[in-house]
């Protein structure tokens, strides 16, 4: 699926009702997103949840005809998102932008963005795709690739709980002719 390089990382306000007895967050209004001139039709939902703070999950995407868009949102704790611009020819590709997470607002990121976590507490996160999970199309970029552009976060000099998997994750460089390889 191709994607484009012009489609922009958005926030997108949640809709509350709150009274005396509690209250309610719409995450996902269909009418809202058509506004915000977002096409966006959920495929599949997951929650994420870190039992701590100091775990990174990333940096990963999908490629091919399984590339994603994501809509992020916290439900619980403190984290921040990340997603890296892997769009060919884009300006910003490889810039790594971070997101304090909020429940107030969903973040809307588009296809050919790879995406990573970090849990500053105990926290869930509510994501959903619009695209199915293939395994076999995905890839995973080291954290600590000195060729990603950090923008307002920096992991370095922090004590991550990282999987095994996730840190031995290769750089940038060796998955970019997997990326070329569909985007030409």
């Amino acid at each position: 699926m191709k994607y484009s390089n012009k489609e922009k990382i958005k926030k997108i306000k949640n809709i509350f009702k709150i009274d005396k007895r509690g209250g309610m967050f719409k995450y996902f209004n269909d009418e809202i997103y058509k506004k915000s001139l977002i096409n966006f039709k959920v495929r599949e939902s997951q929650i994420s949840f870190n039992k701590s703070k100091n775990i990174f999950r990333g940096f990963y995407m999908q490629i091919g005809k399984y590339n994603e868009a994501k809509l992020i949102t916290l439900i619980e704790g403190k984290a921040i998102w990340f997603a890296i611009d892997l769009r060919i020819g884009s300006k910003d590709f490889g810039k790594v932008q971070a997101f304090k997470l909020t429940n107030n607002y969903n973040i809307f990121i588009p296809r050919g963005f790879a995406h990573g976590s970090f849990s500053i507490s105990k926290s869930k996160i509510l994501i959903f795709t619009d695209n199915l999970y293939n395994f076999k199309n995905s890839i995973g970029i080291n954290y600590q690739d000195k060729e990603l552009k950090y923008q307002n976060f920096n992991l370095k000099n922090k004590k991550l709980k990282v999987s095994k998997t996730h840190r031995n994750f290769p750089s940038l460089n060796v998955n970019l002719k997997k990326i070329t390889h569909f985007y030409k």
